[in-house]
């Protein structure tokens, strides 16, 4: 797996984390588990969400993460595009290292200093556009108005929102 691919999908977990802290807490043990078998074949993962999972003694499960996973995907693109219109040709070649660096400082998620876009987050434009695109995302993947609302609140939140 090329670097580029590994070091976004270690943000689309991230940012994934994030979201289940606030959504579903209980999955988080099962992220880097779930995050694997969907970067393999998200078209699977999602499937196997979308039928319950039988756990014996009667209690269904029906997982968020591959859900989240599927949402915060282009979310972590668009952030990526975002970033690498903000640096100069010469630089696009480190660009994956900054970007990871950045999304961590807007999630704060460590205390380096910024090396990426020079906002302290994102604009309210940006977030609006982040939230919209989580939105339509998660309606795309058949969560109801509710749930999609709330899931791509809780992206933007998980962008936005000191930890």
């Amino acid at each position: 797996m090329a670097a580029d691919t590994e070091a976004q999908h270690a943000l689309v977990r991230d940012l994934a984390g994030a979201v289940l802290a606030t959504q579903a807490p209980d999955e988080l043990p099962l992220l880097d588990l779930t995050s694997e078998e969907f970067f393999a074949d998200p078209d699977a993962a999602l499937a196997a969400d979308r039928r319950d999972e039988s756990l014996g003694f009667g209690i269904e499960l029906a997982m968020l993460t591959p859900v989240v996973l599927a949402v915060v995907t282009p979310v972590v693109q668009f952030l990526v595009d975002l970033a690498r219109d903000t640096f100069t040709d010469a630089a696009k070649q480190e660009v994956t290292p900054r970007v990871a660096a950045w999304l961590r400082r807007v999630t704060h998620r460590d205390d380096e200093k910024p090396v990426g876009p020079p906002s302290a987050g994102l604009t309210e434009t940006q977030a609006r556009a982040v939230h919209d695109l989580a939105h339509r995302r998660a309606l795309d993947l058949g969560l109801d108005e509710s749930r999609a609302g709330l899931l791509a609140d809780a992206v933007v939140g998980g962008l936005v929102v000191a930890r």
